[in-house]
């Protein structure tokens, strides 16, 4: 089902859920973006759990991917330069940005993707079971994997696993204990988290020293500049509370929109609806050692005969 998402004209802002930045910096925007979201996330340590509303707070906002997706839902490079499969889909080798800093000031190599790449190979179960006891590391300033299983498709969990494969610092990871969470939020995002107040709201602050990738931004992938100042995430789970509040101006934006809240919505000049379309990564696997999928033919029709858009919903 499409969930509608519920932004007040104040100004205009290009917004590409689950991000809140704009593609083009505007003069006359606010500093201050205030949002309402139906709950507050149980921590912004993204690899160890599934929180939609952490990774809609944070990720692309705070941390960044080797790996994201478009509009499309193809993978795209975010932190990487590049990746290339080699040995016949068993190795995966990543080409890494230069110049990339951290909010405390040290910049991206290839020790903090492999320590940050290991563990979430460790806490998410899919990835894990994915390269088997395969792990990441270094090789001549880049980050490879080998593994006995085939990695062809390895590029689309990174990109898009619900524990997000997010970059942090080597520092932070290195510190963690086993099964330690992380508590300084330090990544390579636009934004920076300056205030966490338990119960009431999450606060982000424009990280001047962000290097920007791209041109242009498409889907989740692409230049990120951050217009606003700050941006305050208010922890509202009644829906009648995000409402009034979205119509008396104490929220810009809201989302997890009730349906009978939209006609009321649309009674009001100054109030926007912003409604999605699906989006998602289907992979289809076959068995190709034994039975009816060793046939090309065969595997090519049934990926020609699926809908994705359809699958999806």
């Amino acid at each position: 089902m499409k969930r509608p998402h519920i932004l007040k004209r104040l100004f205009a802002l290009a917004l590409a859920l689950p991000l809140l930045f704009s593609c083009a910096g505007e003069e006359d925007s606010p500093s201050l973006l205030t949002v309402a979201v139906s709950q507050e996330p149980p921590t912004l340590d993204v690899m160890v759990n599934t929180s939609l509303m952490g990774r809609v707070i944070a990720v692309g906002n705070v941390y960044e991917k080797l790996l994201t997706t478009d509009g499309e839902g193809n993978v795209r490079c975010e932190l990487a330069e590049g990746y290339r499969l080699e040995d016949d889909g068993h190795t995966l080798t990543f080409t890494l940005r230069e110049g990339v800093p951290f909010h405390d000031g040290s910049m991206l190599d290839a020790a903090d993707v492999v320590l940050s790449m290991n563990r979430w190979l460790e806490l998410y179960g899919a990835a894990g079971d994915f390269v088997g006891s395969a792990r990441f590391g270094e090789r001549n300033g880049e980050v490879s994997i080998t593994s006995e299983r085939s990695l062809t498709l390895f590029p689309y969990l990174i990109a898009s696993s619900p524990q997000a494969a997010v970059i942090l610092p080597s520092e932070i990871i290195g510190g963690l204990g086993e099964g330690g969470i992380v508590s300084d939020f330090i990544g390579t995002g636009p934004y920076v988290v300056s205030e966490w107040n338990s119960g009431e709201k999450i606060v982000l602050s424009r990280f001047d020293g962000y290097a920007a990738y791209g041109d242009s931004s498409d889907g989740l992938w692409g230049r990120k500049e951050a217009v606003f100042d700050t941006i305050e995430y208010h922890f509202v789970s009644d829906s009648v509370t995000r409402s009034l509040g979205l119509v008396n101006g104490t929220y810009d934006f809201v989302n997890d929109v009730m349906s009978e809240d939209r006609a009321v919505y649309g009674r009001v000049g100054n109030i926007d609806v912003l409604e999605g379309d699906e989006s998602g990564s289907i992979a289809v696997i076959f068995n190709k050692r034994e039975g009816i999928g060793r046939d090309l033919g065969f595997r090519r029709a049934v990926s020609l005969a699926m809908d994705g858009e359809e699958i999806m919903r």
